[in-house]
């Protein structure tokens, strides 16, 4: 598997995004720049379809340039990038074809013919993703994405870590810059963009299970494990965490860091004890 792969480095390369959108009063230096955009690129190599969490990179504000020789460089990369994504991999596919799919799948499923059937009948398809989304991205089925583990089952910690998620996203670390934050950080379009970006990748995801692992004309998505949400989970949260949500709150930044990492070792641990070492 790749999950760990795609999900440290798109943490990573949002967390670089995050450090630079938080200080208001720092130009981002072209080292951000390039560590930003190059390691959120080592998280997609494996799975191109989180490539759609580029999207909101492309929304920093112009004032956090240098120059507009470095803006203008920012965005020469990512056309080229957009670029080179469609001669090595949508081009390719569209007059190649997407052949039959994932084997594991069954027999009845066949990549190509099930794209041409969302071409010629795109309502029919979107009916069976919206369908499937609001299922999928239920928060009553975080169970199977937040403390899930694995083939040994799900943990009954799952509330723990959402409401730890909920509370690191919605309480401002640093209470004498809330104002200043919400200037920076409560853009409008940032904002939706993000928001955007992540239901455009959930339903990128589906899409790429509907196709190469769901029957030709199957009525809902086959073999879309919840697990495939976790890069999406930091973006998405990040984006809620601002504007009116941000909750002042007079503990350090590190004592918070601490007891959140505490914390997901103890859930961790429990969990682990709770779906492994007691069914031994």
């Amino acid at each position: 598997t790749y999950d760990w792969w795609v999900l440290a480095w798109s943490i990573y390369a949002y967390s670089v995004f995050i450090s630079v959108l938080q200080n208001p009063d720092e130009k981002v230096s072209n080292k951000d720049l390039i560590v930003m955009i190059a390691t959120l690129g080592l998280a997609i190599i494996p799975k191109w379809v989180y490539g759609v969490l580029l999207i909101p990179f492309l929304f920093m504000p112009g004032y956090k340039f240098r120059s507009r020789k470095q803006r203008l460089t920012y965005y020469a990369f990512f056309t080229m990038s957009a670029i080179c994504a469609w001669a090595l991999l949508i081009n390719p596919m569209l007059h190649g074809g997407l052949g039959v799919g994932d084997v594991r799948g069954g027999a009845d499923v066949n990549a190509t013919v099930q794209l041409w059937g969302i071409m010629m009948f795109p309502w029919n398809y979107v009916k069976v993703l919206l369908k499937f989304m609001l299922g999928y991205i239920n928060p009553i089925n975080g169970e199977s994405y937040l403390t899930t583990m694995g083939f040994w089952g799900v943990s009954l910690y799952s509330i723990v870590t959402a409401l730890m998620l909920l509370v690191v996203a919605c309480v401002d670390r640093s209470p004498d810059k809330v104002a200043e934050r919400k200037s920076i950080m409560s853009s409008s379009l940032l904002k939706i963009a993000t928001l955007c970006t992540c239901l455009l990748g959930v339903a990128f995801i589906a899409t790429s299970f509907y196709l190469a692992f769901s029957p030709v004309f199957a009525t809902t998505v086959y073999g879309c494990q919840p697990r495939y949400i976790l890069p999406l989970l930091m973006p998405f949260l990040y984006s809620i965490g601002v504007d009116g949500t941000i909750i002042a709150c007079k503990i350090s930044r590190k004592k918070l860091a601490m007891s959140v990492l505490m914390l997901s070792t103890l859930v961790y641990v429990l969990s682990y004890w709770q779906v492994y070492m007691s069914n031994l």
